[in-house]
């Protein structure tokens, strides 16, 4: 859409708030391109597994010495070595923690989910599948939802391994310290050789000493982004991607904390995934990407992925987007779910907040045709997106348009032809303020009547305040 200025088009969206965390979802879409050997196949998010209703198991809480199977069936029908998993556990009377590893094999002793009584709590996880599928056990009793997010063939570029512990500083005596750089060698890990272009990683913080972030990235220039986000004396997982750089990987902490890291599987960074230095493409504290503030309970930030960010851009014909997405500040009780926003809302959670929340979790998630993902908030809080990675493969489409000047409400100049911003990007940019101009007041409170013939990219009626 395009304004003058002065005026700003507004459409209404109906939105359906959920009041529950999590419900059952019923079928299971592959978005974009099927798989076909040598690709992976990010889907919408399907429920299979949800021990409070007896999802994929007997509904009681799953205990200690119990190793669940997950056939993650359709994942095999498509001919998947690997999947991709948002984990979720809940309603822990005690603290403890959750590991997955690829059936037939023995159980590693790493983990993949710390849990605390009290909080709902979720990380991504990328898994072998194994005989009989991707094993769960827990060392306390607790209820497991699990989300398939994707998955990966036999010849796909990634290939999910046994949990292999690279680091743990509680171990060696040497925890991170603040400000300074530490350098990872993956290549003393089972199968992980030197010449792997990027490895898959658990990343756990343990009882930093503030609030704070860790970033895991290719060693080389530090990124302006995260991996983990933290209280102080929390333990907080974090699953993500990361290029090699000679072999190793390096973090960077702002705070002094413990650090464990597993890895997960690898990849040659070459194929149908792609794994770059972190990207921030959204911040809703700075209007990087959004500018319509904190994102609201019951909203939908539409945020434009492909062709976005510098100088590791996500390719306008990427398929699907790895992100990081970090939730601050949060208001109550609530969860986040991110999908391509030309598909259906999933009834799933990415994120689960609570007040005060500061977590961040990995998304594996299809891009819409015009290369964008929408991110629905339950409850009031602010959102921060980082680019990891992509998967090749999707649609040529049109450049996008330019970001909005953060704290302007404007936007930049758009070239001939060029896309337009979104009319949810539009929407965001109306003030609530009265109009400065009275001369103005009256034409910008009026809605269009008559279709915009000399304007045909200019799409509805349109009213508000934008300057």
């Amino acid at each position: 859409m395009a304004t003058t200025g002065r005026r700003a088009r507004r459409r209404a969206h109906e939105l359906v708030v959920l009041v529950v965390l999590s419900v059952v979802v019923a079928g299971l879409g592959v978005v974009g391109r099927l798989p076909t050997p040598g690709w992976a196949a990010a889907v919408q998010p399907n429920r299979v597994l949800d021990t409070r209703t007896g999802v994929g198991a007997p509904a009681t809480r799953l205990t200690p010495g119990t190793v669940l199977a997950l056939p993650v069936t359709a994942a095999v029908a498509a001919g998947a070595r690997s999947v991709s998993l948002n984990l979720t556990a809940t309603d822990a009377t005690v603290a403890g923690f959750l590991t997955a590893w690829p059936c037939g094999q023995p159980m590693p002793s790493t983990s993949i989910l710390n849990v605390t009584p009290g909080r709902v709590a979720a990380n991504h996880a990328m898994v072998g599948i194994g005989t009989g599928g991707v094993c769960l056990a827990v060392s306390q009793p607790v209820h497991v939802v699990a989300d398939l997010m994707g998955w990966f063939d036999s010849t796909a570029d990634y290939r999910g391994a046994a949990p292999t512990r690279l680091l743990d500083s509680r171990v060696t005596r040497n925890p991170l310290t603040a400000g300074v750089e530490r350098r990872v060698s993956v290549t003393g890990a089972d199968g992980y050789a030197p010449s792997l272009g990027a490895v898959a990683l658990n990343v756990t913080v343990v009882s930093p000493n503030a609030d704070g972030f860790l970033v895991a990235y290719p060693c080389g220039p530090r990124p302006v982004a995260s991996t983990v986000n933290f209280r102080a004396g929390e333990i907080v997982p974090n699953f993500t991607l990361v290029a090699l750089t000679a072999g190793e990987v390096c973090l960077y902490a702002n705070v002094a904390t413990e650090v464990v890291v597993d890895a997960f599987g690898w990849s040659t960074n070459a194929d149908g995934i792609r794994l770059a230095s972190p990207v921030r493409l959204l911040d809703t504290r700075s209007g990087n990407g959004w500018t319509g503030g904190a994102a609201r309970g019951g909203t939908t930030v539409t945020l434009r992925v492909a062709g976005r960010g510098t100088p590791n851009a996500v390719p306008n014909d990427a398929a699907a987007a790895l992100l990081t997405l970090t939730a601050t500040g949060g208001a109550s009780d609530g969860y986040v779910t991110a999908w391509p926003c030309d598909q259906p809302k999933p009834l799933a959670s990415v994120l689960n907040l609570r007040a005060g929340y500061l977590g961040s979790n990995l998304t594996y998630v299809p891009l819409a045709a015009d290369g964008t993902v929408c991110l629905f908030a339950s409850s009031t809080v602010h959102l921060v997106a980082d680019a990891v990675g992509w998967q090749t493969g999707g649609p040529a489409r049109q450049p996008p348009p330019p970001d909005p000047v953060p704290g302007t409400g404007r936007f930049g100049t758009v070239g001939p032809g060029g896309a337009l911003p979104s009319d949810a990007s539009c929407a965001a940019a109306v003030r609530s303020a009265p109009e400065v101009r009275t001369d103005n007041a009256g034409p910008n409170a009026t809605r269009g009547t008559r279709a915009n013939t000399q304007y045909p990219r200019v799409t509805g009626d349109f009213a508000g305040t934008t300057d």
